[in-house]
Formats: C-alpha cells, structure tokens, sequence
C-alpha cells in the first residue's frame, strides 16, 4: 500500500475515529514486547468470529505453538477474558498478547513487531492495508469460513488500483456454496496482479465448541437449577423453546401460539429492566398466550435448556437477525426460524438439506411446523454434528507454517 494511503488512514481518519470512539489501547500504537516469529497471529472481527476461531486456538496451543490473538470491537474482550480465565496455565504461557488490533493503517508496524508465522482470521474480514502488509512480508493469510462478500471485494480492488498484490490465501469455507462463490470471483478479477490461493471446504468448528459445552452442561450450576425447577412444573408437552427471543419475533405468530395446547417457554435475548418490561407488557396483551408461557430471563443457560424441548423456534429472524441454529442442532430437536439474515450463515442450508430446520416468514407454515411437534424423550434423537473441523483446520495451519516454502522477508 502506498504511503500516502497509509498516512491518510493511519495518521488522518484513525485519530479522528479515535477521539469519537474510545476504545482503549489496540495493538500498534503502543505495542508491547513480542519476540519475532510469534508463531500465529488470531484475529477476530467481534465475539461471534471469535467463538469461531477459538476451538482452532486450543488445538494450535496444544501443539505448543505460540499465538498472538486480538479482537476489532471493544464487545469481543468480555468473552475473551472469559475464555482466557479458564485455559490452564501450560496454555496460557504460549500466548504473547491479547487485546484489541491496531487500526488500518496500522497493521504493517504491529506486523513488523510480531512477525507471525501465518495470519488466521474468520470469515470476510479484509483490511486492505493489512493484505498489503502481509504480502509485502511474505505472510499467509488463513481465512476461516471463507465467504465471498464485498469487504474482500473492495480490498482486492484497492491493492489492484495501487497496483500490489495480495497475500497468498488459504480459504477455508464451510459450504460448496460459498467455495464456489470464492472460486468464481477470484479466477475472474481483470486488473489484479496474479497471486497464490488455494480453498479448502471445512467443517465449522463451532460445532466442536458446542459439543464440547453440550457435554459439560452438568457443570453449569445455574442452568442445571433452572432445570430442575421447570422439571417441577405441571406444564403440558410439547415443550416449545423460543431462544434469543425478541417481543417482534412472537408477534409475527401470538395468535398462533395463543391456540396452541403446549408451553411456550421464552429465553429473551436481553434481560435488562426495560426488555422484561416490553416482555411483561406484550404478553399482558395476549392473555392466552400468558397463560400457556414460561419466560426465563437468565443468561448463559440457553445451551442446557435447549436439551428440554420438544421443538426450538430460533429467535431474532423477524428483528434483529437470526442467532444461532447450532446449539439447538447439537439436540437433534425440530427447529424453526424467521429470515432476516438467515442466507449468511452456511449452516442454515446445511440443517435445512437434513429436514431439521424450516426458515418461513409464512404464518401458515409456522402452525403445521408447532401442529408437527411430540413430547421427545432425552436422547431420543441422536443428531450427526459434523464435529472435528477444528483439528482438521488447525492441521492445515501446522502444515503451512512447517512448509519449506515460506520464507517471511526480512
């Protein structure tokens, strides 16, 4: 990238964004003593890319392999502080650095000062600066997920305009789809200088996470007390479990639910006074939806309680965009969900292929999906979780960082 570029983003619109966004120290400004050749470099845009990205982390420490691992938004560091209570100390040792990432603009200086071995980050994000840098260095960049979407469209088309090359790319997507999304834009791109990529389908390793949570839920105190006490309840099946439920979700279906014969138990995705006011205010309107209603307004237990339900409607698809179908999915249960955003996640169409997930913003479709549901017995169902993407990933690191090929500059 040219220094001009570098001196209008690092030295004109970072500070700028800066002095209206604090957001404490990241990466770069004042970086802190790495020893070179860190090994690899982790990067996550926000906490949904880094629960994406953390099994393949644990597989990389357990290798003995030192890591470097910062986050884009300031809401990301909660969970990774979460995370990094709970590894051991053997683990901890091989980390150099957490925190936030430098600002683009900025990437080269903290590259200079780590020199990974390989650069791992998660689905499209793509800072043209930070191409730059790690081509001019040699560096490879990891894409976990790999989608084709217009951030990585726009770095391409940057670097080509300033006539520079990317950095070789190792993309590894979750779909055939989105491979061959990647495949049909990167071999059509006039103007862009010739470079190395290879894609590789992965399974997603948030699988692996959820597994492994799903299989320690007895360690969580708090979700096993809640369920004990809705065990205790005289509440007729089918048990209907809305997750990460939003007031605008259950409008789209209240009239529906308001006839149904089951219990609808309600996870609200905040719960914060004035969410539990909208909650106590909507269902208050819809007295026989109320009566048949159960909301648990606790974080942190969603997981667990998924394991009681006889269906699973995911919520934020008719609001702010659809959570996870995942934890739900490591059940085997029925799901259901509404849209919005539904077409960015691969495993949507991965679950509906099998027949376990219906994605409708139809009414009609919503009330024979709920008519289809039946009391199910623990471990009646026993679903095929595509687990073991976060070794094989990991694997693909390893091999690329032991390769005779690379050779970082100087």
């Amino acid at each position: 990238m040219t220094p001009a570029y570098r001196f209008l983003v690092g030295r004109v619109l970072v500070p700028l964004v800066r002095s209206v966004f604090s957001s404490g120290r990241r990466l770069g400004q004042e970086s802190p003593s790495i020893a070179s050749h860190s090994g690899v470099w982790f990067h996550a845009a926000s906490a949904g890319e880094l629960e994406t990205l953390i099994p393949i982390i644990e597989e990389i420490l357990d290798q003995k392999i030192s890591i470097v691992l910062s986050v884009f938004s300031p809401s990301a560091v909660s969970p990774l502080n979460i995370w990094l209570t709970g590894l051991s100390a053997e683990r901890r040792k091989l980390i150099l650095h957490t925190g936030l990432s430098p600002w683009e603009g900025e990437w080269k200086a903290a590259l200079e000062t780590c020199r990974p071995q390989i650069f791992v980050t998660s689905k499209y994000e793509a800072w043209p600066e930070l191409w730059d840098a790690l081509a001019e260095m040699q560096i490879p960049l990891a894409i976990v997920g790999a989608q084709w979407r217009s951030s990585m469209r726009t770095a391409l088309r940057m670097l080509a305009f300033w006539a520079r090359k990317p950095p070789e790319l190792i993309l590894l997507p979750f779909s055939e789809g989105s491979a061959n999304g990647l495949k049909r834009a990167l071999n059509a791109r006039p103007g862009q200088r010739e470079f190395s990529f290879q894609i590789t389908i992965q399974s997603d390793p948030r699988w692996d996470r959820i597994q492994s949570r799903k299989n320690a839920s007895l360690k969580n105190l708090a979700a096993q007390k809640i369920i004990s006490e809705v065990l205790t309840m005289s509440r007729p099946h089918p048990w209907l479990f809305i997750g990460s439920a939003w007031v605008a979700d259950l409008k789209f279906a209240a009239p529906i639910l308001s006839q149904w014969s089951g219990t609808v138990f309600v996870v609200p995705h905040r719960v914060d006074a004035k969410s539990q006011k909208e909650w106590t205010e909507f269902l208050s309107g819809h007295p026989a939806l109320q009566a048949r209603t159960v909301v648990i307004a606790q974080m942190g237990v969603l997981l667990e309680l998924y394991s009681l339900a006889d269906g699973v409607w995911v919520g934020g698809g008719f609001s702010r965009g659809l959570h996870s179908t995942m934890e739900p999915a490591v059940y085997g249960v029925p799901i259901f969900a509404g849209p919005k955003n539904a077409d960015r996640f691969d495993e949507i169409g991965q679950l509906q292929a099998t027949g376990r997930l219906l994605v409708s913003n139809e009414p009609s479709e919503f009330a024979k999906w709920l008519q289809r549901l039946k009391p199910l017995a623990p471990g009646q169902v026993s679903p095929a979780v595509p687990t073991g993407g976060a070794k094989s990933i990991a694997a693909v690191i390893v091999a690329r960082i032991k390769s005779p090929a690379w050779n970082p500059k100087p």
